[in-house]
């Protein structure tokens, strides 16, 4: 499964330009989320499972040795991911958020 597009309901399409795959867009849903929504996602502990404040958290264990720590706008998360665990993130980031998504894939 790869991420093809997201689309949130506000009428906003996160266009991936630069990489056209399921990092891409999951890195422009997260900054998204950061550049729209970083008071309630600081202030949020569920948020805060995706999100975190510094870049040396335990759980980025093997995130930290292969470089794959995002840090944007003074949060950081990773994009270490499966890609059907990134959809995952995605859904569950929307509903805390209450952000109406779409997110097209292929198999």
């Amino acid at each position: 499964m790869q991420i093809t597009g997201i689309t949130i309901i506000k009428r906003i399409k996160l266009q991936n330009v630069e990489n056209d795959n399921t990092t891409g867009f999951f890195k422009l849903f997260m900054e998204y989320c950061i550049d729209n929504h970083r008071n309630q996602i600081v202030n949020s502990e569920q948020l805060m499972k995706y999100f975190k404040l510094t870049g040396e958290y335990p759980n980025f264990n093997r995130a930290i040795h292969y470089d794959r720590v995002i840090e944007y706008n003074g949060l950081y998360y990773t994009d270490w991911l499966a890609s059907k665990d990134k959809k995952r993130y995605i859904e569950k980031i929307s509903e805390i958020l209450q952000i109406e998504t779409i997110i097209s894939t292929v198999d």
